[in-house]
């Protein structure tokens, strides 16, 4: 779909697969179970249907950690790869690497650091959520209850039960380590 000779490069956000179960299952209008299910499914896509048209176009994703792969070790493409963690710790300095991956880093005259600061004001997930609740948000799915729900960082451990973490730890561990998501003790202690 992304062919190189077309495609200068890859920005890949990767986000804490434990966190992606309870917005999943916001997204969807369905279960922390299901969610999970759909991180852990090597047939997962978009438009699973082929019954019908859809508003998008078919796309295989698998699973969380074939997404994954596919894009920052399969894809031949230069990849920067980007942790929602450290986006939201820290929005300037883990955008600055993105402009400079694409190529968007000339500041001679100060003005890159200014645009810089201003999508990241833009983007602010609190922001976004008040621009929601004021408009709408057009790619809200009927399902959810709002597009951007939390966008905490960590809210897994008090939404998921012990036996969805312990399934996604048994299906992710390698990738999630890979990503610096097995560092916590909550999540060491839940390893097998």
């Amino acid at each position: 779909m992304f062919p190189a000779d077309v495609t200068l490069g890859v920005v890949y956000l990767v986000r804490n697969p434990l966190d992606m179960v309870m917005s999943i299952a916001n997204h969807y209008g369905t279960s922390a179970e299901s969610a999970l299910e759909r991180l852990c499914n090597p047939d997962c896509a978009t438009s699973n249907t082929i019954t019908r048209l859809h508003d998008q176009l078919r796309q295989r994703l698998g699973s969380w950690s074939e997404h994954v792969g596919s894009w920052v070790d399969e894809s031949g493409l230069p990849v920067h790869v980007v942790r929602y963690e450290d986006l939201s710790a820290d929005p300037a300095a883990a955008f600055a690497p993105i402009v400079r991956f694409c190529g968007l880093d000339d500041d001679s005259d100060g003005r890159a650091r200014a645009r810089v600061a201003k999508a990241v004001a833009f983007s602010d997930f609190g922001e976004l959520s008040r621009q929601e609740r004021e408009a709408g948000f057009k790619e809200r799915p009927a399902a959810a209850g709002r597009f951007f729900r939390h966008g905490r960082v960590g809210g897994w451990r008090s939404e998921l039960t012990e036996p969805l973490v312990q399934r996604l730890l048994d299906a992710h561990g390698p990738t999630m380590e890979r990503f610096g998501y097995l560092d916590t003790q909550e999540a060491m202690g839940h390893a097998s």
